[in-house]
């Protein structure tokens, strides 16, 4: 049989040996945290650029105790197993990827979230593998004799593909690089499902989230499901779908839940086109009594791994708090994307996700951020209610740029209300009488007739004819913070001074910019970081120099090159508190600087998004990161105050 050449997996039983005492909390209570891990761990792009094994999982237990401070007790990780790139190319199912660690390493890290309290969910690539997995490769060499022909979708010996293999088949997304299984095949259903079986058994993972699950049999993912649920009846499984019927994957295919790509949308364009009438009808047309998906929880996030970081998207920063208030009252599970709790932004490259996908010494993570201290309280409040977790939803009332819901649950009713306004707002309704406790603001309000709602804000009311829930929101640990010994990735050690993030570096250039406001300049600053040490920093001196190319970057650009003695700047981060003008763009682009930041957008001379669009441009490396936004403020109160000089 086929299948003895992949008996390493093990038989089908359960290894009793390896199981927890982990008792995964109800699906309804769940509120995930999801972390690219390749990003996150600050992988290599490549398997073949990785010179051995790199314990870095660990990077994810340093970050657990701000993961309970935020709320969070589920962590969705994202494909962590052999690859050739980025983890959805999978070459070898039961081996953790090199750049990541070891089967130990894994193992470890979900005990550790166990104790912690925290459900692990895997990613889980079953519908296409990377052109290095093993049956593939006997296909390439062995072709029409390959005893694993039949394993992949509609191979084609009269035609070809873009690898010039001599024969075709199916992929996805028309990406050849991708091999789609052939998930009607026996022994392929068994080989995949020995090999989520092995997962269960070695790591004692919680779920899995179900990649391209919209193209894959829903009888085969029904099968995974069942199988999976003999080991863990809670075992929880999530299948993404961009679109299509989720009803019908819940129905056929067995699934908890699916990703809740509709009302992504209408969460930010509702904001961002100041109709929340968008969102509205999408909420009812899906949870309202007789509604489409009203039966079971949807996965309901605002971004993702591959998508636009949300803070990039709104056209209004101060709508992630009305935003975020929706996403934990609205039904369905609450997912956040880890950094943008902070109101990080991110956009896709030039033809990559890599600057959505950052690694966690690139992000300024702070649970005493103002966004990051909202959504505590948000994921305090949703946790707490259960009305809010697995009640009905009727819709109360809509405007423009209000709207408000109610939710139900056996003993619990509460209002929800929201409003995307910059001043506050008065909705009349006589349903809003009596003494009511505003959950999310903790505080007591005397209604008659009417609520006012915050400017850019919401609120969740509960009659005080109720028992008022208690609103718990985790301690903040005032103790050193965890951090990972990179000298020896299997130790984790203390200290007191955190890493430097992309904000302590913008805090720099800021310094080289206000030296250029006392010198007369345009008040422009810039660094350039190599293996987290500024090796070159400056400010615009273009009247001090008479230099009309004397830009920040610029400079730093040339003193870089100087001091490492080439021009290919390749592993190194330009830091700049102004979006770059078309000049500085183009030598960027000529020097293969890794990874931009910059602060303040410059509607008329900025080249990166707001003009020339040079993000785009056909010749900046594919790789390149683009981060804007990081200490904005500073920024722009630095250039107005140059700007306002200058004028007098």
């Amino acid at each position: 049989m086929i299948i003895e050449k992949f008996a390493f997996l093990g038989p089908f039983q359960y290894n009793l040996r390896k199981r927890r005492c982990f008792q995964m909390m109800k699906h309804d209570e769940m509120v995930i945290y999801h972390i690219f891990t390749m990003g996150y761990c600050g992988a290599e792009a490549t398997q073949v650029e990785c010179d051995g094994i790199h314990h870095r999982l660990n990077k994810i237990e340093a970050q657990l105790p701000y993961l309970k401070e935020l709320g969070a007790n589920t962590i969705l990780l994202g494909p962590l197993f052999s690859s050739i790139s980025h983890g959805y190319d999978t070459t070898d199912y039961s081996k953790v990827d090199p750049r990541l660690g070891t089967n130990e390493d894994l193992t470890h890290l979900v005990q550790i979230c166990h104790d912690q309290g925290i459900s692990v969910i895997l990613d889980c690539v079953f519908n296409h593998v990377g052109r290095s997995f093993f049956a593939f490769e006997d296909l390439k060499q062995n072709r029409e004799q390959s005893i694993y022909k039949d394993w992949f979708d509609s191979v084609n010996f009269w035609e070809n593909n873009s690898y010039n293999d001599g024969f075709s088949y199916r992929n996805w997304a028309g990406c050849d690089n991708l091999v789609k299984l052939n998930l009607y095949h026996p022994d392929v259903k068994n080989y995949l499902k020995q090999t989520l079986a092995s997962w269960i058994d070695d790591y004692d993972i919680d779920g899995v989230r179900m990649d391209a699950a919209n193209v894959m049999d829903m009888g085969f993912v029904r099968e995974l499901g069942d199988m999976a649920r003999a080991k863990k009846t809670d075992f929880f499984m999530v299948g993404e779908s961009v679109s299509g019927d989720y009803s019908l994957m819940v129905e056929r295919g067995g699934l908890n839940s699916v990703t809740n790509y509709e009302d992504y949308k209408g969460l930010y364009s509702s904001l961002n086109d100041k109709n929340y009438f968008e969102i509205a009808y999408s909420l009812n047309r899906l949870f309202a009594q007789g509604g489409l998906y009203q039966h079971f929880l949807t996965y309901n996030f605002v971004d993702n791994h591959d998508v636009d970081r949300v803070a990039s998207t709104l056209n209004d920063e101060r709508d992630l708090e009305p935003l975020y208030l929706m996403l934990f009252t609205m039904p369905g599970i609450p997912t956040i994307y880890y950094g943008s709790e902070l109101g990080i932004k991110a956009r896709k490259g030039n033809g990559t996700d890599a600057p959505l996908r950052p690694a966690v010494a690139d992000i300024p993570f702070d649970i005493t951020n103002p966004l990051t201290e909202k959504i505590r309280q948000m994921v305090a409040v949703h946790k707490s209610v259960d009305a809010l977790k697995k009640g009905s939803y009727e819709q109360m009332f809509v405007r423009s740029c209000q709207m408000g819901f109610i939710r139900r649950s056996e003993e619990q009713t509460v209002i929800a209300v929201f409003n995307c306004e910059a001043s506050p707002v008065q909705i009349r309704d006589d349903r809003f009488n009596g003494l009511y406790y505003d959950l999310y603001h903790q505080k007591e309000c005397q209604l008659s007739g009417m609520v006012t709602i915050p400017e850019k804000s919401g609120m969740v009311l509960m009659s005080m004819d109720q028992e008022i829930p208690k609103i718990q929101v985790p301690e903040i640990n005032q103790n050193e913070a965890i951090v990972i010994d990179e000298t020896d990735g299997d130790h984790l050690v203390f200290f007191e001074a955190r890493p430097k993030k992309m904000e302590d570096y913008m805090r720099l250039a800021l310094e080289e910019a206000y030296r250029a406001e006392d010198e007369g300049e345009v008040p422009i600053g810039a660094v350039i970081v190599k293996d987290g040490e500024v090796i070159a920093s400056n400010h615009n001196r273009k009247e001090g120099m008479q230099d009309p190319t004397a830009h920040a970057e610029m400079l730093v650009i040339h003193e870089a090159a100087k001091k490492l003695s080439r021009w290919r700047l390749d592993d190194c981060a330009l830091y700049v508190t102004a979006e770059p003008c078309p000049m500085c763009m183009g030598a960027v682009i000529q020097s293969h600087i890794k990874k931009i930041v910059y602060g303040a957008s410059e509607p008329r001379y900025g080249a990166v998004e707001s003009t020339a669009q040079l993000k785009q441009h056909p010749m900046l490396p594919k790789r390149t990161e683009i981060y804007g936004g990081i200490c904005e403020n500073e920024c722009e109160a630095v250039l107005k105050r140059g700007f306002e000089k200058n004028r007098k």
